[in-house]
């Protein structure tokens, strides 16, 4: 069985991907995922739940409404699309936090104060 991510692929042309996730055990709650480049190398240690290997393995509930990867290709772009969705809605509220303290700053006239050779600012 296997599970996708889907992300853009930025270049010339952008275009959405997918990284594909193989299945490497089932629980009743979820699945252990590893990447399709990672399975091949470790398939033996994988099966033998040897210790090193598992940073590799990743965690996927089965019901949850967020997840890492999904069982669907159009599942993951659903979550392509709502992961941007939230990360534009984040980055417009940083933005408008740092115009609103540029027009500040801006609204103060400085003046410039030089002591001992260096140039200070005095927003008094």
């Amino acid at each position: 069985m296997k599970h996708y991510r889907a992300y853009v692929q930025d270049g010339i042309e952008p275009k959405v991907e997918y990284d594909t996730y193989e299945v490497v055990k089932e629980t009743p709650c979820g699945y252990w995922i590893v990447h399709e480049y990672d399975i091949g190398p470790y398939e033996y240690e994988m099966k033998q739940e040897d210790p090193d290997v598992r940073s590799l393995k990743k965690w996927v509930h089965k019901h949850s409404r967020k997840r890492y990867a999904y069982p669907r290709k159009k599942e993951a772009l659903g979550s392509l699309i709502a992961r941007r969705t939230k990360q534009v809605s984040i980055l417009k509220a940083r933005l408008d936090q740092a115009q609103r303290e540029l027009s500040i700053a801006k609204g103060l006239k400085p003046k410039i104060i030089f002591q001992d050779g260096l140039n200070l600012v005095d927003f008094g």
